[in-house]
């Protein structure tokens, strides 16, 4: 034994002869043994520099171990050495596809001419792969049969012939076919791989694992042998095997960055996170570009609770690995606990645009219903609900989606059965993120108090269950309880953005500009590049009156802190258009599409720029690129026909909202688009076509019917709406809205006995409607008819008893009445919706009316400088010549006059100085 192991290490020694040396490495890399290869061959290297078969040997046994760049290093210098074309291009075609250079390869290599069958075989395999990888399945599947031609028993050809069948989709065949390749080649280490994948595709585990063990077997040092056992094992919830594979691999890589991620995983999986996070950084030393341990990073940074971290590894891993639906899933899972539910749904976008809507995973949409949600879009979310707890029927979550399916049927028993499967699922929360929906769509408020606290019971450690508490108080109109949960809330996490942001409302909301500003303290001290949080400040600011130019600098700072960050960019691009600076709107614009070119939604706003510069045909160009980019988006239609549309290219408008119908042919929005797309170029007909299209699927009838009663109210056919919309009110004949436009195209066609006997017979079967009340004292207060609007909209307060548009509308018509009770209705009505320029202007209109003119006109002012429309400024000057102050009232026309034709009402403008 020990004179073998001398003869072994002899052989191993620097004193042999070159030729000897490169023989035994051939010998080596053949016996699946590239490391001992590799010693041979740079042994005989350090003799001869020259050896160009030397070489391209050790480039072939370094790519075996997975050293890319060794591998192009030595591919190289054989090809400048020459004499080994038929072994050095081969090798070099794989290091270029390796590296993701599959188009350079075919442009290499496609032509190149080799000598012998079995080189030109290997090639043509390469070429193949190259094919495949830009979705160029003819020429790919011409490369490998003539590789297989040249060579019927080249090995990857074979396997790679193996698998093209298995994505066919054919895996039992694409199975039965490497079964047969391994017993010409038992020990092949890759046929086994291929194998052991194919087994894991058809659910055949045990299979799986005897091919990864023989794949060990075959070549001990394989690192996919072991790491892809463990992570097969992890998925089994085999511990205990998977960390016996890990040991072994450790005995063999120790320090590669993948063996430190998957003891990460383990460590993790165990709750030690401190040696995880030690793990995973050292597989980030070692190679920061490794997706899967920024991945790791994210997952162990979220379960500690540090979010602002979590969210940076997660962002990185997706930007290294797109198309990975667990990392977009994990980081929306962070975004929405650190409370930034819209850029969770921009994650999540990606996995919910499949045009059918069949491939979204649940996770995805439950997700996706949970950032609705917290945005308080509680339509959305409870359709996303339904979609989520139906996308899997085998997940416990189907007993929601019964539930969910009862409740849209309007069957009592959906909401027993939501309870239920809330209250029996102690871990997952879906059905309790449901039912709180669906109160709080319902108003039943203390019903999602009741749900809202179980929920809190299952997420202690989280805001989720303290910030819908505090959204069914500000229902409730309890802002003082809303604040106190969600002081809570940010004890729990006091990095949450979306707490901060809530805070922070409720804090200009009295003023205390300071107190908003620090609720961002937390998120900014855990990452000072925060988006949100920078922008929600510099809003801050400009709420305390700060100047324009300072809110454009701290925009600016925003953008310098995330350049590659479209938010801010269009954050920027938005506040020079409020401020009517269009042409730095036009530079910010072009600054983000310089920065991020590929960003659809910064070429859209770019066209939005140009479309308010008057540039309309560069507003068309971007806007194409748009739809390039995204060319199953919708929106980018859409986007494009009201630019077309503004340019009076009716045809151009129309074919843009065709491709839209087709893309989503049950959107309603897009049809109505389309229809008056059509009004506008003159085809009515076209566009009752469209409307009839509607009324063909049987989900969609009401809806067409409903925009055929609209197109005919636009061509003034009133006979024809009220027939079209009293079709689909028979189809649903408790939509308070098809009562309104049935109604009102009664009025429209001066029909008064046929008007008041509909609007009496809907109230007597209808009699707590207090849309249509409001609906019947709008119509009053048009025909200038005080006294009943006011009955109206006292009998419709019964039924809501604060809303503040009924309370506004009502101050104004006792302003009408001359009534002293104006003012005291129209200040409920702005605390109940403070900061709304039309309450407010009510209010001023309502104190002048009480003699009050320097209240009026102080108020009147704060209209103006939070909106910039040239009514208020009217409104302004009316005051001012009710309250006898003529120069300042001339001051205000003088200004109006000169908008010219950007101010429609200027007939009222000239006469009111004529009047002064």
């Amino acid at each position: 034994m020990s004179l073998l192991t001398g003869a072994a290490l002899l052989g191993c020694g620097s004193d042999g002869d070159p030729k000897e040396l490169i023989a035994s490495g051939r010998n080596y890399i053949e016996q699946n043994d590239p490391k001992a290869a590799t010693i041979q061959l740079k042994n005989a290297l350090q003799k001869s520099p020259d050896l160009a078969e030397a070489r391209v040997l050790l480039g072939v046994a370094l790519l075996e171990q997975g050293d890319v760049v060794g591998a192009e290093v030595q591919a190289s210098k054989a090809l400048e050495l020459g004499g080994v074309q038929d072994e050095a291009v081969p090798l070099m075609a794989r290091v270029m596809l390796l590296q993701g250079k599959a188009a350079q390869v075919v442009e290499r290599y496609g032509s190149a001419a080799l000598t012998q069958p079995k080189a030109k075989a290997a090639l043509q395999t390469v070429l193949a792969q190259a094919h495949l990888a830009q979705n160029q399945r003819e020429p790919a599947e011409a490369a490998l049969k003539s590789a297989l031609e040249l060579d019927p028993g080249h090995l990857p050809a074979q396997l790679l012939q193996v698998r093209i069948r298995a994505a066919a989709p054919d895996v039992a065949g694409a199975r039965q076919q490497v079964e047969e390749l391994l017993k010409q080649h038992p020990k092949s280490h890759e046929a086994w791989l291929l194998l052991a994948a194919l087994a894991q595709a058809g659910e055949d585990y045990d299979g799986a694992g005897k091919a990864y063990q023989q794949a060990q077997a075959a070549r001990k040092d394989i690192m996919g042998a072991y790491s892809g056992y463990i992570l097969m094992l992890n998925g089994q919830k085999k511990y205990e095997e998977a960390d016996k594979q890990l040991a072994l691999l450790k005995a063999q890589y120790p320090e590669h960055p993948q063996t430190k991620v998957l003891e990460g995983q383990s460590l993790l999986r165990k709750k030690d996170v401190k040696a995880a996070r030690e793990a995973v950084q050292a597989a980030i030393k070692a190679a920061p570009n490794f997706g899967f341990a920024q991945q790791l990073a994210g997952a162990i940074e979220y379960e500690a609770g540090a979010l602002a971290q979590a969210t940076a590894y997660l962002t990185k891993a997706q930007q290294l690995m797109p198309e990975s639906a667990p990392v977009r899933l994990l980081l929306a899972q962070t975004l929405l606990r650190s409370g930034d539910p819209a850029k969770a749904l921009v994650t999540l976008q990606p996995l919910l645009e499949d045009k059918d809507k069949k491939d979204s995973p649940a996770m995805a949409l439950g997700l996706a219903a949970q950032a609705y949600q917290q945005q308080g879009d509680l339509v959305r979310a409870e359709a996303l609900f339904k979609r989520a707890t139906a996308a899997d029927p085998t997940d416990s979550r189907a007993r929601v989606a019964l539930a969910m399916a009862q409740l849209a049927r309007g069957d009592a028993a959906g909401m027993e059965a939501l309870q239920s499967a809330a209250a029996s699922d102690d871990k997952g929360i879906t059905a309790d993120l449901a039912l709180v929906n669906e109160r709080m769509r319902r108003r039943e408020f203390d019903a999602a108090l009741a749900a809202i606290d179980a929920l809190e019971k299952k997420t202690p450690a989280q805001a989720t269950a303290s910030l819908l508490r505090a959204r069914v108080q500000m229902a409730l109109k309890q802002p003082d309880k809303a604040r106190q949960s969600l002081e809570q809330a940010a004890k729990v996490e006091p990095a949450n953005l979306q707490t901060a942001m809530a805070l922070a409302e409720l804090d200009l909301r009295d003023k205390q500009f300071d107190a908003a500003r620090k609720r961002f303290d937390a998120t900014l001290k855990a990452d000072g590049r925060n988006v949100p949080a920078l922008l929600a400040v510099a809003r801050i600011r400009q709420a305390a009156g700060a100047p324009a130019a300072e809110v454009a600098k701290m925009l600016e700072d925003a953008v310098r802190a995330n350049p590659s960050e479209a938010s801010s960019r269009l954050a920027l691009v938005e506040h020079h258009l409020a401020q009517k600076n269009n042409s730095a709107a036009l530079t910010a614009a072009q600054e983000a599409v310089s920065a991020l070119p590929d960003d659809p939604a910064v070429l859209a706003e770019l066209a939005r720029v140009q479309a308010v510069s008057g540039d309309l045909n560069q507003s068309i160009s971007s806007l194409g690129q748009v739809a390039a980019k995204r060319p199953n988006s919708v929106q980018a239609q859409m986007m494009l026909a009201d630019v077309h549309l503004a340019a009076k290219n009716y045809d151009a408008a129309i074919a843009a909202l065709e491709r839209a119908r087709a893309l989503a042919p049950r959107e309603f929005t897009v049809s109505q688009r389309l229809a008056a797309a059509q009004l506008a170029a003159g085809q009515g007909p076209a566009a009752l076509s469209t409307a009839r299209a509607l009324q063909k699927d049987k989900d969609m009838a009401v809806a067409g019917l409903l925009l055929e009663g609209d197109i005919e109210s636009t061509q003034r056919r009133w006979r024809e709406a009220v027939a079209a919309y009293r079709a689909a009110l028979a189809k649903e004949p408790t939509s308070t809205n098809l009562a309104v436009k049935v109604h009102s195209a009664l009025v429209s066609q001066e029909d008064k006995a046929g008007a008041a006997g509909f609007a009496s017979k809907w109230m007597a079967e209808h009699a707590k409607d207090a849309g249509f009340l409001f609906h019947l004292s709008e119509v009053a207060i048009a025909q200038r008819d005080f006294a009943v609007a006011e009955s109206q909209l006292n009998d419709a307060l019964k039924l809501r008893a604060d809303d503040p548009v009924m309370l506004n509308n009502l101050a104004w018509v006792h302003v009408q009445l001359k009534k002293p009770t104006a003012v005291e209705l129209a200040e409920k009505a702005n605390k109940l919706r403070p900061d709304t320029p039309a309450f407010m202007d009510t209010l001023a209109v309502a104190l002048a009316a009480n003699k009050q003119f320097d209240r009026a006109i102080e108020m009147q002012k704060k209209v103006i400088a939070m909106d910039q429309n040239p009514s208020w400024r009217l409104g302004l000057a009316r005051l001012y010549i009710d309250a006898g102050q003529r120069t300042q009232a001339r001051t205000e026309l003088d200004a109006l006059a000169q908008m010219g034709k950007d101010f429609k009402r200027q007939e009222e403008v000239q006469k009111l100085m004529r009047e002064l």
